[in-house]
């Protein structure tokens, strides 16, 4: 969270993740191996709002500390013996339509319903 806390309120805004996500693009683009993880990280920028998002469980659009730690408890629970193992597998079923077992960027997008969307999503069809 330090890292992405600029202004250090122990809270992540969208703007301080693009503001980081906008250093690393830089670095990628000056490095020798800069086409493979900017391509990368042109992934991560795109569903980055939707992970947000999905992460800003009061939406008061921060991200505090609280919400960020149910990141390390999902990665805990995915874990052998973890209970969102089965969960997880599905959803990546469900998301992967075109059933190449690997998630796109435009599938992962495409999973996440954003603001502007009715109730309707592709994990409820």
């Amino acid at each position: 969270m330090l890292v992405l806390d600029k202004d250090k309120n122990q809270k992540v805004t969208m703007d301080e993740v693009n503001s980081q996500l906008k250093m690393l693009e830089h670095l990628f683009e000056n490095g020798e191996e800069g086409n493979e993880y900017l391509a990368m990280l042109h992934g991560v920028q795109k569903v980055a709002p939707q992970m947000f998002e999905l992460l800003d469980m009061n939406s008061d659009k921060n991200l505090a500390k609280k919400e960020l730690a149910y990141i390390t408890k999902f990665e805990k629970s995915l874990g052998k013996g973890g209970g969102f193992r089965d969960f997880l597998r599905a959803s990546f079923k469900i998301i992967d339509t075109n059933g190449d077992d690997q998630l796109s960027v435009d599938e992962l997008v495409a999973a996440v319903p954003s603001s502007n969307d009715d109730n309707s999503s592709a994990l409820s069809s």
